[in-house]
């Protein structure tokens, strides 16, 4: 049974090994991140929302006392 899809030669086979190392390698050295923009800002709002989420994270006081 002959099939009609002919096989890579070995030159075609070492080039396209070749263009995946290279595009590896491109990845590999480009950066991962891309910086935020605008940078993020930690001023006062951002402290008091950190401590709410901190309180909130703490659960009901422990006193049997509800928060409204």
């Amino acid at each position: 049974m002959d099939s009609k899809t002919s096989t890579p030669s070995r030159a075609k086979l070492e080039e396209l090994r070749v263009r995946v190392q290279q595009r590896l390698r491109e990845l590999r050295e480009a950066p991962r991140t891309v910086p935020p923009n605008p940078p993020p800002r930690y001023d006062e709002i951002f402290t008091r929302g950190q401590q709410w989420l901190d309180e909130l994270a703490a659960g009901p006081d422990l006193h049997g006392e509800a928060e409204p």
